[in-house]
């Protein structure tokens, strides 16, 4: 329950620090999202992983 927590937390976060801002494309949104996520678990020194899913 806890990693639900942390999760959902993140992802406030995140959307607090990007909100507001524009993005000419899903390339920026992504990058700025990444470094978020990035900035936050240096932060907070935890591990963050990313995992790459192949959509084709």
């Amino acid at each position: 329950m806890l990693g639900l927590d942390l999760e959902n937390t993140q992802l406030i976060r995140i959307s607090h620090e990007i909100a507001g801002q524009m993005f000419d494309n899903e390339y920026d949104l992504a990058m700025a999202v990444m470094n978020g996520m990035t900035v936050r678990s240096q932060a907070g020194d935890y591990a963050l992983e990313r995992f790459i899913f192949n959509c084709t």
